[in-house]
């Protein structure tokens, strides 16, 4: 469960995800102190993204075999993919070559990673 700009929380019975006890996660840090000195972007979407960011993280666990993928991996993706949409105007990142959003994701995805080692 997101909750705008404050901590998520989690929970998996195991029964699809991996057995996570409910769990709460910070935001990104360096999403938000990035955040602090940019003009520009707005917050439309960023839930969706969210969203998207767990969908895309659990295809690609599911992809490469993981029978119950792993929420704390799919909720750190969908973190920084809701955080990263704070950059841009409205909700939709329009790419001028395919993998461009997730090159400029994927840092933001391995701060966090650091950010929460767990």
């Amino acid at each position: 469960m997101t909750n705008g700009a404050d901590n998520i929380y989690t929970y998996s019975d195991g029964s699809f995800f991996n057995k996570v006890d409910l769990m709460t996660l910070p935001v990104s840090h360096h999403i938000r102190t990035e955040l602090k000195s940019f003009h520009g972007g707005d917050t439309t979407g960023c839930g969706d993204n969210f969203t998207g960011g767990v969908i895309a993280s659990v295809v690609q666990q599911l992809t490469n075999g993981n029978k119950n993928p792993d929420l704390l991996e799919a909720s750190s993706w969908g973190i920084v993919s809701g955080g990263f949409t704070c950059f841009y105007m409205g909700g939709t990142y329009f790419e001028e070559r395919p993998g461009e959003k997730l090159n400029r994701i994927k840092p933001y995805y391995d701060a966090y990673k650091k950010q929460i080692e767990i």
